[in-house]
């Protein structure tokens, strides 16, 4: 009777201070959505007398007006006449091609450098410290500008370009020789790679007959040979030194950060299991691959998806050396001639948002597939 009597006598008060708490955060809520409302308020008649008094127009009319400059570093073929919306969509390509390069390198990077870890060569685990010690301890913006600098005063110039193997090299970029396939050989060549890598065939003789059959419609195509002109090298596949130095820094920079992932994560590893793994007689690489991956890749892939999303929105500082990626061309050359600044800004902040959130998507997906194999 006592103990349902404490029962009886705690319900009223526990429930009244429940309602309390209740009734303070209640209080809390109200008084933050009024204080953000009277803020949103505040800015709102800011900006209406700042843009609407000044008859400025709100609108996306101006992706659709001509953007009346060329751009070198484009995908396809450019020209003034194109439209506001033909300069934001090269430079999401170009986003998205220096970004998707830099993620593949700097997990090459990593797992290059979580290899020199674990052999047992001092070395090796000297060059291991030196590397992620300097590269992470840097600014990226300055490692953009010193592999800047590095292409345009050390490499040679135009006429004294280096050749290697019909590859010409100088201040300029990279010029590399290309085949000029035509629409059906394309179309032949992508059916192949959807025959090898979708239907999975394992025959061996249809594997060689394919390799076979690439092989010899890449070299009976015509080639795009770089030759040194008067004043310029002509044909060829042109890398500008841009987008190297860009592409460099993200590497080495988010590489180190990988490699910091990655050597935590065959830290993780048991000592037993590698030992048993000694014991087996596998080597450096079977350890890595049939041990090393297969039980730390759950611990790595989130914190390495951080550093690809952050490799991803690193991108933008291209717009220091003149890298013609969103920021530099559409949130800098057409908002200096649009003036659409608040539209522009809030399109570039929506792309970034998109490609993010897509990008992590998919790594998450990968992530679930890799916990439930080795759960299997």
């Amino acid at each position: 009777m006592h103990y349902g009597g404490m029962v009886a006598y705690n319900i009223p008060h526990r429930l009244g201070r429940f309602m309390f708490i209740l009734k303070k955060r209640s209080f809390v809520n109200i008084f933050s959505i009024f204080s953000i409302a009277i803020f949103l308020t505040y800015y709102y008649s800011i900006f209406k007398i700042n843009y609407l008094n000044n008859d400025y127009q709100i609108g996306l009319d101006f992706l659709f007006e001509k953007s009346g400059f060329f751009i070198h570093q484009s995908p396809y073929i450019n020209f003034p006449h194109f439209s506001n919306l033909s300069v934001l969509l090269i430079g999401v390509v170009n986003t998205l091609l220096v970004s998707m390069c830099g993620v593949i390198s700097s997990v090459l990077v990593a797992t290059l450098i979580t290899s020199f870890f674990i052999s047992d060569i001092k070395i090796n685990k000297f060059i291991v410290n030196f590397y992620v010690n300097s590269f992470r301890n840097i600014p990226l913006l300055v490692q953009i500008l010193f592999w800047y600098e590095i292409l345009l005063h050390i490499m040679p110039t135009v006429h004294y370009s280096h050749n290697f193997l019909g590859i010409l090299i100088n201040n300029r970029g990279i010029y590399i020789p290309y085949p000029l396939l035509s629409i059906w050989t394309v179309f032949l060549l992508i059916l192949l790679v959807v025959c090898l890598f979708s239907f999975k065939i394992k025959n061996f003789l249809f594997n060689i007959f394919s390799i076979f059959i690439f092989t010899f419609l890449i070299l009976n195509s015509k080639w795009s040979i770089p030759f040194i002109s008067k004043f310029n090298v002509k044909n060829g596949f042109r890398i500008y030194p841009e987008f190297l130095a860009l592409y460099l820094s993200l590497t080495l920079y988010i590489g180190a950060f990988l490699s910091v992932n990655f050597i935590s994560g065959y830290q993780s590893i048991p000592k037993a299991t590698i030992e048993a793994a000694k014991a087996l007689g596998l080597s450096k690489a079977q350890q890595y691959y049939h041990v090393f991956l297969p039980v730390s890749l759950p611990k790595i892939i989130p914190p390495s998806l951080n550093q690809a999303l952050n490799l991803i929105k690193d991108s933008s500082l291209g717009v220091a050396i003149g890298f013609p990626e969103i920021i530099s061309l559409f949130a800098g050359t057409v908002l200096n001639q649009t003036g659409h600044s608040i539209e522009i800004i809030l399109i570039v902040m929506l792309i970034y948002l998109i490609i993010n959130l897509i990008f992590s998507f998919i790594i998450n997906q990968y992530n679930k597939k890799v916990r439930v194999w080795n759960e299997n």
